[in-house]
């Protein structure tokens, strides 16, 4: 039987991973954190599968003027089969406009699947909790 906390230490590394390669803005890198078929799924954008969708979604995101992303887990949970875990929080993303200073905010979940040895991204899934028609 997997031990949780060791599961959840080795989540929380890769975590570390995705939070200093998005203030690298290496798009390549945060894909490679997914599985094969993972999903990154963003308000008001399709769906992205697969690493190279992923990337692609994740360097338009990272060319918009001033970028900043904020990650904040508040509710992590490992299953006791010790192969899929998830994270569950809120995010923050600010950026430039032409209006001036935008900001995005809402919740996240992170599913992480165990592969082979190595914890991956399955689906990050973003909700603006912006009222629609204001991003």
């Amino acid at each position: 039987m997997p031990d949780p906390v060791l599961e959840n230490q080795k989540i929380d590394g890769v975590a570390q991973q995705l939070a200093q390669l998005m203030a690298k803005q290496d798009a390549a890198g945060i894909a490679k954190l997914f599985t094969e078929n993972g999903k990154f799924v963003l308000p008001t954008y399709e769906a992205a599968e697969g690493h190279n969708k992923i990337a692609e979604l994740w360097l338009g995101m990272m060319q918009i003027p001033g970028a900043q992303f904020d990650l904040r887990p508040a509710t992590k949970d490992t299953a006791s089969s010790g192969d899929l875990a998830y994270y569950y929080g809120n995010f923050t993303l600010r950026f430039h406009r032409d209006s001036g200073r935008f900001e995005d905010r809402g919740p996240f979940v992170i599913v992480w699947k165990k592969v082979g040895a190595d914890w991956k991204i399955a689906a990050f899934v973003m909700n603006s909790s912006l009222p629609p028609g204001t991003g």
